[in-house]
């Protein structure tokens, strides 16, 4: 067995025959400590790793607290063949062959998942995604709290996000729409204001078949960015939200002898399918279209702009 430390989940070091974590480090400054050296995987100065540790509340006695720290540490990774090596005012943490931490493991399966995807693989591509996604859902550091553990939360969060936008588009590809349309749920309920995957979502749920679902998923972001940033979905969710609506008015046939197919009308076939999509979820709407002949545009009135006139 190989060196395996954990960050993600808890701060774990797995060597073989000995297992150090929890009250195992030496507190709270040897778990910080110990986790900066091994995310950053470089050398670092003595101030940089004295930031880490206590921030902007360092102690008068820093450098002196910080090598005891550092000795604690020393002493106890001697048997796991991890080494913080050399006693001046650098410090990195060495490990041996084959040691995996699992945040930076997490990364190289995604870059993986990628290239597998970009290549055609994408069974190989779902594999790495998910290892990838199993590590970045978990709570980075629990029990610990730093402007640095802030940050690499939030990027581990973002590596969560690429994961299953990879693992969709594999599983899509693939040919698994079920396993491709969770994975877009997902990234609409972890990021509800990000619009890539509303279009994502709304474009699977169409080679699902579920036109009706689309439709509601558009409706969902539309009244979400209007509501909340007073703003309408940018050109990628409008996309496939056009796309949706071809899939109802396509392949009608030839037009009937003496007939004129209805053109020009895109703004209004727009509202119409907003008005379908709030009746779907729930919502009664009405609307009517009038005019005669040969108008540039019909009349419009939806059920939301007050009383229906008669025709």
């Amino acid at each position: 067995m190989s060196v395996r430390i954990e960050l993600a989940g808890r701060v774990r070091l797995e060597a073989p025959g000995t297992v150090v974590e929890g009250s195992g480090f030496p507190g709270r400054q040897g778990r910080l400590a110990f986790a900066y050296l091994a995310l950053e995987g470089r050398t670092v100065g003595r101030g940089e790793l004295a930031a880490a540790v206590w921030g902007d509340a360092l102690p008068r006695s820093w450098e002196r607290d910080l090598s005891a720290v550092v000795s604690k540490l020393r002493a106890l990774l001697t048997p796991t063949g991890v080494s913080i090596p050399g006693g001046g005012t650098d410090y990195r943490l060495e490990l041996p062959p084959g040691a995996a931490v699992d945040v930076v493991a997490a990364s190289a399966d995604l870059v993986a998942a990628r290239s597998a995807l970009a290549a055609g693989v994408p069974g190989e591509a779902v594999a790495a995604a998910d290892r990838a996604a199993a590590v970045a859902r978990r709570d980075l550091l629990p029990g610990l709290h730093a402007p640095w553990v802030d940050e690499q939360r939030e990027g581990l969060r973002r590596l969560l996000r690429r994961a299953l936008e990879v693992r969709a588009d594999a599983a899509a590809a693939g040919g698994d729409v079920g396993a491709a349309l969770r994975d877009a749920a997902e990234l609409v309920a972890l990021d509800p204001y990000r619009e890539t995957g509303y279009a994502r979502l709304i474009r699977l749920e169409l080679r699902a078949g579920n036109r009706a679902e689309a439709l509601r998923v558009h409706e969902r972001c539309r009244r979400l960015l209007a509501d909340d940033l007073g703003v309408a979905p940018g050109p990628e969710v409008e996309a496939a939200y056009l796309d949706a609506l071809r899939a109802d008015v396509a392949g009608p046939g030839p037009p009937v002898p003496g007939t004129t197919p209805f053109v020009g009308r895109r703004a209004e076939l727009g509202r119409l399918a907003d008005e379908l999509a709030a009746a779907a979820g729930g919502t009664t709407r009405v609307a009517l279209v009038t005019g005669e002949a040969g108008m540039a545009s019909p009349g419009w009135w939806p059920s939301s702009a007050g009383p229906t006139p008669m025709a």
